[in-house]
This record gives C-alpha cells, sequence and structure tokens, in this order.
C-alpha cells in the first residue's frame, strides 16, 4: 500500500495538467459518492464514460478526485475520472 500510494503521488505529478477544470470520466461508467473511498463514502449517483465534471480542486492521498456533482461534492476514483484543461 505504501508504494502503491507513492507510485500515484508520482504519476500524478507528471501527467496532471498545470491548470486542471474538469474531470473527464474515460476508465467506464462509475460510481460517484460523498467520501473518496469506495467502502466509506455512500454512493449518490453514476457518472458515464465521456461525461465531463467540473474538478473540485482537490484529489486525495488514495488518488479520487473531488467533482461538482448536481450542484453537490461528490468524488470519483482515479481509475475512472482524469484531470483535464476542459
Amino acid at each position: 500500500p505504501i508504494t502503491h500510494k507513492a507510485m500515484l503521488k508520482a504519476l500524478a505529478a507528471v501527467t496532471a495538467p498545470s491548470n486542471p477544470r474538469c474531470i473527464t470520466i474515460d476508465g467506464g461508467n462509475c460510481y460517484v459518492r460523498t467520501a473518496p473511498s469506495k467502502t466509506t463514502g455512500k454512493i449518490i449517483g453514476v457518472a458515464k464514460e465521456g461525461e465531463k465534471f467540473a474538478y473540485g480542486g482537490q484529489t486525495s492521498e488514495n488518488g479520487w478526485h473531488l467533482i461538482d456533482y448536481k450542484n453537490q461534492n461528490g468524488w470519483v476514483s482515479g481509475v475512472y475520472g482524469k484531470l483535464s484543461e476542459s
């Protein structure tokens, strides 16, 4: 787990856009949750592949991204959502 966390952090530093503004869902459909975790975050919806959401400016240590989902805060896994500039 420690190595995985370090790898995610290093990868994000290399591939993250300089001014991310949105999260694009490109890994398939995924749940949007109330917290950055599949075990503690309640499901509040489904983000579909190809959809874009406003980036909330925060990425958790485990790689989940904060998004604006239907006028509320939601989290999507970095496996499915990617930072982009538009």
